[in-house]
């Protein structure tokens, strides 16, 4: 492990991914290099005659999120572990199956099949950015579906290149990974009757409370 991993790691400032279906792990250093965190209001917009404006009943909320991380490799081991890692990231994004079926299954005999068993459920967790705040699950990191993930690794003119191994496998020096999460949230996200949002740590977990002294603005001189 590196200087800066081991740094990264020291501090928790990594970014993690689990297959829920599975248990499967896999983390990175957090050199995250790309972050937005997306709140679309959707609403139903019906007119009526003699109104001049519709009326708008709320439909729901939904939260996009957007991120972008660089992994970068000192060696060719480092690199070969590196790869192996966000192969299985990218394994994570299929589901899980249960055995074979035989005897006939889709039309003819002898033909194998398999029925899903779960979808490629995730969850992530980077520091407090990305993270399950819910007070009714005991898991670690938001639960939600990986939408597309983008692999870019850095050749010739635009970095530092690539190692071969010793079966001419190319393997990157420096990479990016860029991918959209949407949330599936566990817990009922509004207010309740006493004006008092229902899950106090939604989204960052930033233990600030409304009227709280925390919230005066500081100023750096």
């Amino acid at each position: 492990m590196s200087f800066f991993e081991e740094i990264a790691y020291g501090r928790d400032h990594i970014i993690k991914f689990v297959h829920v279906a599975t248990g499967t792990e896999v983390s990175f250093p957090a050199f995250i290099k790309q972050f937005s965190d997306n709140y679309n209001v959707q609403w139903q917009s019906t007119d009526i005659f003699g109104r001049t404006d519709p009326i708008q009943s709320y439909q729901n909320t939904k939260r996009s999120i957007d991120i972008g991380f660089d992994v970068l490799s000192d060696s060719l081991e480092k690199a070969k572990e590196n790869m192996e890692k966000y192969s299985t990231l990218k394994r994570m994004l299929y589901p899980m199956y249960g055995e074979p079926l035989t005897g006939g299954d889709f039309g003819a005999p002898g033909a194998k099949g398999r029925t899903m068993r779960a979808p490629p459920y995730i969850r992530i967790k980077f520091m407090n950015y990305i993270e399950n705040v819910s007070d009714t699950s005991f898991e670690e990191g938001l639960l939600g579906c990986i939408k597309g993930l983008k692999f870019d690794p850095k050749l010739g003119t635009e970095g530092p290149g690539t190692f071969i191994d010793e079966n001419n496998k190319l393997l990157p020096k420096y990479f990016s990974v860029q991918f959209g999460f949407e949330p599936q949230h566990e817990q009922t996200l509004g207010w309740d009757e006493q004006s008092q949002f229902l899950t106090e740590k939604f989204p960052y977990n930033t233990g600030v409370r409304r009227g709280s002294p925390q919230l005066a603005t500081t100023t750096n001189e």
